[in-house]
């Protein structure tokens, strides 16, 4: 297995090499692993932005407990980092969301409630009046418009590859899984691993790969500026598309639920759960200059997504559970996703591959 993967990821690097070398300079050699060197001294400050997200999540999680109430003082201290380390537009928003979630906390919400004023817990989360579960918002869509946004809009310096694996939630280590107990993969890594069939063609495969060839070339000197660049975007669409795959997951997820012959409240509370995440995914990247989706495809996106009133797909699934497989389709159509690796979403690899 381990000589097919290093045979794969020699083809990949070729293929690259090759395609590069219209600047005319050499190819060089790409080696198979990553070189740690100075790893830990350059991402002090990028471990420390994690931390104080993780931190920001779990105070937010304890609003999912019944009659726990979220102090809006205390939470918007934890959020300080990102106010200044996100993009513009969830700069602005956060703030908001987050009074909307600490007053809907403590409470309990009824979907199907004629007259809801306010949010509350339900199936095991916490939701805002119209079902959108705020938590999930300001989780994800700082993965992408806070960790992805920075790493984007970095200087190409000898530490940006050590950076663009930490903000990316890898390590040096690569271990293409969240499970696992030494180096497991956290944030926007784990979802990459839970896509990737650790086959040698995943996305999680396709940011190592690149993010390997881009050390390379950095080292190889100034003659390689262009190539590097070519590897740095290559990490980025790796990672975008790792992320839109998340959301395929999750809208198949949802739609399964949502369309139970008789869906519980924990059903219909996981479902929601999975909107709420693919709405903080796909509203994360919104602003983010450096992506390959499109403000207009995003706001598109988010509307089938419901982003306003997630609680319709609770309420009315015939008529609004369909508009999951919509979103499918366009994620499928912007990235140029195959059949098979739309199916291949579905699957939490990492799980069924029991890769610990």
């Amino acid at each position: 297995m381990q000589y097919f993967f290093s045979l794969a990821t020699s083809i990949l690097l070729t293929v690259l090499m090759i395609g590069c070398s219209d600047d005319g300079v050499q190819p060089i050699e790409i080696p198979t692993s990553y070189d740690s060197t100075g790893y830990a001294n350059a991402v002090v400050a990028e471990n420390v932005l994690i931390k104080q997200h993780q931190d920001f999540v779990n105070l937010l999680k304890t609003g999912r407990t019944n009659g726990t109430t979220v102090d809006y003082a205390t939470a918007l201290t934890t959020m300080q980092a990102h106010l200044t380390e996100a993009n513009d537009s969830l700069k602005v928003i956060f703030p908001a969301y987050l009074q909307e979630l600490t007053k809907a906390s403590g409470n309990s919400y009824d979907p199907y409630a004629a007259n809801q004023t306010q949010g509350g817990t339900y199936g095991g989360y916490l939701f805002d009046e119209n079902g959108l579960e705020i938590e999930q918002i300001l989780d994800k869509a700082a993965f992408m418009g806070m960790f992805y946004h920075k790493a984007s809009r970095m200087s190409l310096t000898s530490e940006s590859t050590h950076k663009l694996i930490a903000l990316f939630g890898a390590t040096p280590r690569f271990s293409n899984s969240d499970r696992t107990t030494n180096f497991p993969d956290i944030l926007s890594a784990s979802y990459a691993a839970r896509r990737d069939k650790n086959d040698g063609n995943g996305l999680y495969t396709a940011f190592k790969n690149n993010v390997i060839a881009m050390q390379a070339h950095q080292k190889a000197g100034s003659d390689y500026t262009n190539v590097t660049l070519y590897d740095r975007k290559s990490v980025l669409l790796a990672w975008e598309k790792a992320i839109l795959a998340t959301v395929v997951n999750y809208c198949f997820s949802a739609h399964a639920k949502f369309t139970m012959t008789n869906p519980q409240a924990a059903d219909n509370g996981a479902g929601l759960h999975a909107i709420g995440e693919s709405i903080g995914f796909i509203g994360g990247l919104k602003g983010v200059p450096e992506k390959k989706i499109t403000n207009a495809q995003i706001d598109d996106i988010l509307s089938l997504l419901k982003s306003k009133k997630p609680a319709v797909f609770v309420t009315d699934a015939f008529t609004n559970a369909p508009a999951l497989l919509q979103v499918i389709a366009r994620i499928k159509s912007i990235y140029g996703f195959t059949d098979q690796e739309i199916q291949d979403f579905k699957v939490n690899w990492v799980t069924t591959q029991n890769r610990q």
